[in-house]
C-alpha cells in the first residue's frame, strides 16, 4: 500500500488548505494509475507541522506498507 504524507507549514496549511486538499485528489490518481493500485490501497495525508523558520514550508514522505 502506498502512503504518502505531504507536511505543510500551519501558516501555509492555515491560508491554503482548501486549495492544497483539492491538490491531493489528481497526485492521488495519478499514483494509483502510475502503481496500478487501487483506491482502497492507498492513502494520502496532509499534515500541518511547526517547523524552523529556514527550513522549507513543505516536504512529502513516500513509503510502502507492509500489509
Amino acid at each position: 500500500m502506498p502512503n504518502v504524507r505531504i507536511y505543510v507549514d500551519e501558516s501555509v496549511l492555515a491560508q491554503h488548505r482548501r486549495a492544497l486538499m483539492l491538490a491531493m485528489v489528481p497526485l492521488r490518481d495519478a499514483t494509483l494509475a502510475r502503481l496500478n493500485v487501487a483506491l482502497f490501497a492507498c492513502q494520502f495525508a496532509l499534515t500541518g507541522v511547526s517547523g524552523l523558520p529556514d527550513h522549507p514550508r513543505q516536504s512529502a514522505q513516500i513509503g510502502k506498507s507492509k500489509h
